[in-house]
């Protein structure tokens, strides 16, 4: 040990000290997940029904979107989110809700763009037959930043009661 001592002395360098450990990189932040990222954006009378789904909308290629509900009729919006910017439809239908059905991504009119597909059966005002549930499917486009429905789409899917009867008329242009 006095050799070693003597030796570094005589060439001027120190003895190393230990290495210490290596300190792990701290963690990044958890992203929040889709419903939250919606979740953040509901005001108090807000609420989301369904799982949010990702994916490209229109031009927009990570978007988070997701049927919301509010009111007491309950009135349901689309809201889509791309990065920082926040895109909602307003009232999907003029109806009262009876039941929100799937919501899916799929190119709706062979542009090659996404679109929003939101099933949903509505319930009649009151009349002769009473309050009667209907099928109106929702074909919701986003482009310039707003959203906007494809009417002509709508009319060829808006009455099918299934996901695999709306997937195979979306298909079939």
């Amino acid at each position: 040990m006095i050799l070693l001592a003597s030796l570094l002395a005589c060439t001027g360098a120190a003895p190393s000290p230990a290495t210490p450990a290596a300190t792990p990189a701290p963690a990044e932040a958890p992203t929040a997940s889709p419903d939250d990222q919606i979740r953040a954006l509901l005001g108090p009378e807000e609420q989301l029904n369904r799982p949010a789904i990702v994916g490209a909308v229109g031009d927009q290629p990570s978007c988070v979107s997701a049927v919301i509900a509010s009111g007491p009729r309950p009135d349901l919006e689309l809201i889509v989110r791309c990065g920082d910017a926040v895109v909602r439809s307003g009232q999907l239908q003029s109806w009262a809700s009876y039941e929100e059905g799937p919501v899916w991504l799929q190119d709706a009119d062979g542009d090659g763009k996404s679109e929003v597909i939101v099933m949903s059966s509505w319930m009649t005002g009151m009349g002769p037959t009473g309050a009667e549930p209907f099928q109106a499917n929702s074909v919701m486009r986003l482009s310039g930043g707003a959203l906007s429905h494809l009417e002509a789409v709508e009319v060829k899917v808006g009455p099918l009661e299934t996901e695999q009867a709306v997937r195979a008329a979306l298909s079939t242009r």
